[in-house]
């Protein structure tokens, strides 16, 4: 099921949120036990998967791809990426493509903390 509130969009499977998109067709996941970013549509969909999410980690949306901050392609243009702070709380982003920032809470399941 997908709401639409407020120029976001929500993507809740049984009753509990667990991704909010950036922009189409870009998603972080909130609650996963991983930090994760999703984007591309059926066949061509990506993800992403990073450290645990009590973990803090930056990582820059990029060209199709997700870079560590120290690994920027030569090539690279702020103007064109979103940035995504995960937080054990939040995650945080700024979408320089569309000039615009914002977090979101993190949704965690039960027995987050039990690995």
């Amino acid at each position: 099921m997908r709401v639409l509130c407020w120029f976001v969009l929500v993507i809740v499977l049984s009753g509990s949120v667990v991704a909010c998109r950036i922009y189409a067709p870009l998603y972080v996941t909130t609650s996963t036990r991983r930090n994760g970013i999703e984007w591309g549509f059926g066949e061509n969909s990506k993800k992403w998967i990073g450290r645990k999410a009590s973990k803090p980690e930056v990582v820059v949306f990029f060209d199709d791809r997700v870079w560590p901050p120290q690994a920027l392609p030569h090539n690279f243009d702020k103007s064109r990426s979103v940035v995504f702070f995960f937080e054990e709380k939040n995650i945080r982003f700024y979408d320089y493509v569309h000039r615009e920032g914002g977090y979101y809470e993190r949704h965690p399941p039960e027995d987050w903390y039990d690995n």
